[in-house]
């Protein structure tokens, strides 16, 4: 019950800290998290790819490094927030799983991760960032009540499944 108590007083960026070094001890890299917070808007991917772990990034969409990007699903994600007048920066962004989805092992893990980074974030509203995330997200037996959208992942602009406007449009609907 004290360990708990800590955890309760600690701020937001400790509690995911302890929240990490708990859950992922076991990998060598993981892809963590970006953005406020405090947001009370959290958007979620699914996962990074391989060559994100051979980078010097160690967040969503690369974000730590640039926030002007122009290329892969986080130059999509720029473009949209600089065409809607928005800041990335403001938002609170994960990924479902923190390693490619190909080196999951317990995907029960990364459920019982994501499921803490919402209650430490507390947010309003989810953006799921794919189908395969947003039934994983909306089944997931949290203790308050929040506003889960779907939206395409930036990667469907890319492989041509939609339009910037009409992908952008998903955004503005936010």
């Amino acid at each position: 019950m004290e360990k708990q108590i800590d955890l309760f007083h600690k701020n937001e960026k400790d509690r995911l800290s302890d929240l990490y070094s708990t859950s992922m001890k076991e990998y060598k890299k993981i892809i963590g998290y970006f953005g406020n917070l405090k947001a009370s808007i959290m958007c979620i991917g699914l996962a990074p790819q391989i060559n994100h772990l051979k980078s010097n990034s160690n967040s969503i969409f690369a974000f730590d490094i640039n926030l002007n990007q122009t290329t892969h699903s986080g130059g999509v994600i720029c473009r949209v927030f600089k065409e809607l007048d928005l800041k990335i920066e403001d938002y609170f962004w994960s990924n479902l799983y923190k390693i490619p989805v190909e080196d999951v092992v317990d995907k029960e893990v990364f459920k019982d991760m994501i499921k803490g980074e919402i209650n430490i974030i507390f947010p309003s509203v989810i953006v799921c960032l794919g189908s395969e995330v947003y039934n994983i997200i909306s089944k997931l037996n949290l203790p308050f009540s929040i506003d889960i959208k779907k939206i395409h992942h930036p990667a469907y602009f890319l492989r041509g499944g939609i339009s910037f406007n009409k992908y952008v449009e998903q955004w503005r609907k936010i």
